[in-house]
């Protein structure tokens, strides 16, 4: 279901499943209007994990620690703003 699509008010509850596809389609539409380095908070040009868990609320350790291990290209456990980049057109495409 696409945020704005209408469905028939059955009983005023919304499905897990609707309810999912409304919160991804949500963060993808803000992801994929911000500027990278507006998450280095440190400052040091690189995403830790911490930095990433501000970003994707609601994401879990294993999730993050998944994202960070396909992104990282040159492993060094955080994501450069490049990488981060490349990761936020991957997941809004």
């Amino acid at each position: 279901m696409e945020i704005g699509r209408e469905r028939p008010i059955q009983d005023g509850n919304i499905s897990l499943e609707e309810y999912c596809s409304m919160r991804e389609n949500a963060q993808q539409m803000a992801f994929s209007n911000e500027d990278p380095t507006k998450f280095d908070t440190d400052g040091d040009e690189t995403i830790s994990k911490d930095e990433l868990r501000n970003i994707l609320s609601g994401f879990g350790d294993s999730e993050l620690d998944d994202l960070i291990e396909s992104a990282d290209k040159n492993n060094d456990g955080k994501l450069s703003i490049g990488e981060l980049a490349a990761l936020m057109t991957e997941m809004t495409q």
